[in-house]
């Protein structure tokens, strides 16, 4: 689970007189309540610098966003007639030109379709690409090409129409085409291959639900073959005479597996080179790559210029781990904190071809959010889009071995709250509360939130234990403050009352993977307390997420239906059905409740998850908001943070012992911020 450190003795008689000449602090390790080791290290390390400064440092890790770059996007949506949305930036209007098309119409010019949207490359005022895409879906047979080409002036064959769009595809150099073709593969899936070209490739959607995943597939594909990759490696540790050793583990899509040996050289006057010493099979990237020591972090910053995977002549998208090593045979990945940032780097215009004629029937709405979401998965990998802030994009946060995923939720407008008055509104659930009346219109922006509860294991690492005479086994715990005072009570957190165990888990729920509990409010968010002390260990600003985005992300955001089409309080909901709990209708599939729990918390995900991939939203243990507890007033509201007094802060989801009305996503709940519960955890948040 973590990894023993006791190795590193040898690798700290290598520290230079340059990194001694910084300014530094002590940082003890911990192993079984004694010091097993001590070493001074530049503030920029040190976790007690970082909290006595307010927690104030460079982000890095994961989710931020890289250089500068550009996603256009145009759209062609066709049946008998053919409708254009030329390539824009602007990729709002993108999504809502999907989403405005309908398919009350017969016939299918696809191949004319096709060709039109080559031609959408060379329109005026374009800037200089430097990769060009097209997606092209169809689900059947060519039947209007022909006369549409025949309206030109262009007299094409029935039977050669798949040709005659292949051959205005191939006049075009670096376009990359990929063809999806929708149900049954016999008969159409051959001449939809002749519509690829360059590193594009061929998949068929045999159903709806093959749709997303079909759609994100190629998306990822996009991003593999468009993104760079920094890496950001701590200088302090490196020295003129001697070598770092870097291993690059990728597994890409499919679980295909390679790895990169490389050898950093050089020096902060004089710049640094990062040289493959033994090249992967599939993997690959610039080498020699070169790069400069950023002054104000430490690090070392080393581009890898065109990082790629490529198996069957295709660029897959992948994930990979760095670790670092002094001796070139043993590796770690806990000596520093090596890091990256993945974005698109070059700035890229992809054309959807999209079927929209009546032949697709009750696919075609899948069709359209699939297509949306393809928009969606390449916007949030464009750091252009983001404005500076870090890209919109799943990311995971690695400490000592550890994991925290945290799940990308896209904003948007929903309606909040639940209402008893009549099944014809939005929202209606006869078992609402009146403290979930009236439901109102709220509008979010983009956030992370955490993809489970804080775990114990996380809340030991981060706090350095249950209580100061009680630490993790095996593991090594980095501090200084200490979190506790002997008597067990955490430090100058607030948190005074305690109800029944004097630990933030007991014996009737004590394990790694289970939701720490026994935690209040201040506990949380006071001075020292776990935000400080996770905010200073990551460089970010990690909170607890209002009350409004825990129920948007609670009912599935907007890759739930019913909250996406669903955003007016005052008028008809959505035909789809509204989910009670977070994530079905059926609260034993996505809680632990009163029936299923055994009166105790259970392991985080456990069950099934909520559209957004979100575990135990509902059930399991209560999860503190950062709103104050206050009365809905119905009125529209922007990224509400609740009221501005009041004495007790509110509490969501429902807990282990919780009956089935407690779990719902529109009950709520108040607390006494200083209280510990052994129901009550917490999740996580983080602003884009």
């Amino acid at each position: 689970m973590k990894k023993t450190i006791l190795t590193l003795a040898a690798l700290l008689a290598l520290t230079s007189a340059a990194a001694q000449e910084k300014s530094t602090r002590t940082m003890r390790i911990f192993h079984d309540g004694n010091i097993i080791y001590s070493r001074d290290v530049a503030l920029v390390d040190s976790i007690n610098f970082l909290l006595d400064n307010g927690g104030d440092s460079n982000p890095g890790g994961d989710g931020n966003p890289g250089d500068s770059s550009q996603i256009y996007a145009g759209v062609i949506a066709f049946n008998s007639d053919v409708n254009q949305l030329p390539i824009t930036d602007d990729l709002d209007a993108v999504r809502m030109f999907i989403n405005s098309q309908t398919n009350d119409k017969d016939f299918t010019a696809f191949a004319y379709s096709v060709s039109q949207g080559n031609r959408m490359f060379d329109a005026e005022g374009l800037p200089q690409f430097d990769k060009i895409f097209m997606l092209n879906f169809s689900d059947g047979t060519d039947n209007y090409s022909n006369r549409k080409w025949g309206d030109e002036g262009r007299m094409v064959s029935p039977a050669n129409v798949y040709d005659t769009a292949r051959f205005d595809l191939m006049q075009r150099t670096g376009l990359n085409s990929y063809a999806i073709g929708f149900g049954d593969d016999v008969g159409f899936g051959e001449k939809m291959r002749k519509v690829v070209t360059g590193n594009g490739s061929y998949r068929n959607a045999a159903s709806s639900a093959q749709l997303q995943p079909t759609f994100n597939e190629i998306a990822n594909s996009i991003i593999a073959s468009s993104k760079n990759v920094m890496l950001k490696t701590n200088s302090g540790y490196f020295f003129e005479g001697s070598h770092k050793y870097f291993r690059f583990s990728f597994v890409a899509d499919g679980g295909l597996r390679d790895t990169i040996f490389a050898r950093l050289d050089g020096n902060p006057a004089d710049g640094f080179s990062l040289n493959v010493i033994d090249p992967g099979s599939f993997a690959q990237f610039d080498s020699p790559a070169r790069g400069t020591e950023d002054a104000a972090t430490g690090k070392v910053l080393i581009p890898l210029n065109n990082l790629k995977f490529i198996h069957g002549g295709e660029e897959i998208q992948f994930d990979f781990e760095v670790e670092v090593s002094f001796d070139g045979s043993m590796y770690y990945t806990d000596v520093e904190e090596a890091s990256t940032a993945e974005s698109i780097s070059k700035r890229i215009a992809v054309v959807l071809v999209l079927d929209c004629s009546s032949s697709m029937g009750e696919s075609f709405a899948p069709m359209q959010e699939a297509a949306i979401d393809f928009i969606e998965t390449l916007e949030e990998a464009d750091p252009s889009q983001a404005n500076g802030r870090m890209v919109l994009a799943d990311f995971t946060e690695k400490l000592n071995g550890m994991q925290l995923n945290m799940v990308a939720v896209k904003g948007g407008k929903f309606v909040m709250g639940a209402q008893s008055a009549g099944p014809a509104l939005p929202n209606y659930d006869p078992d609402a509360d009146t403290d979930e009346q009236p439901t109102h219109n709220v509008t979010l922006s983009d956030f992370f939130i955490g993809e489970t509860e804080v775990t114990q294991e996380l809340w030991e690492y981060v706090m350095g234990a249950h209580n100061i005479t009680h630490y993790p086994k095996d593991a090594e715990t980095v501090y200084l403050y200490p979190a506790f005072t002997a008597g067990g009570s955490l430090v100058e957190t607030g948190g005074t009352d305690m109800y029944g165990a004097s630990e933030p888990s007991s014996s009737s729920g004590d394990a790694d993977s289970i939701p720490v509990f026994y935690v209040s409010y201040n506990d949380i968010t006071g001075k020292h307390g776990f935000l400080d002390r996770l905010n200073a260990l990551t460089g970010k600003k990690y909170r607890l997420p209002s009350e409004a985005e825990w129920e948007y992300a609670a009912r599935g955001g907007q890759k739930n239906r019913y909250t996406r089409e669903t955003t007016d309080a005052t008028g008809a909901p959505s035909d789809t059905a509204m989910y009670i709990y977070a994530g079905s209708n059926d609260v034993e599939t996505v809680a632990q409740f009163h029936d299923n729990a055994y009166r105790t918390p259970m392991q985080v995900k456990s069950l099934s998850p909520n559209d957004l991939g979100l575990y135990d939203m509902s059930g399991n243990v209560d999860e503190w908001c950062c709103d104050r507890y206050g009365r809905y007033t119905g009125e529209t509201q922007t990224d509400p943070q609740g009221p501005d007094t009041g004495n007790y802060r509110v509490i969501r989801g429902g807990y282990y012992s919780s009956g089935e009305a407690d779990c719902r996503v529109s009950a709520r709940r108040d607390i006494s911020p200083s209280i510990r519960y052994e129901y009550i955890g917490f999740r996580l948040a983080l602003s884009r």
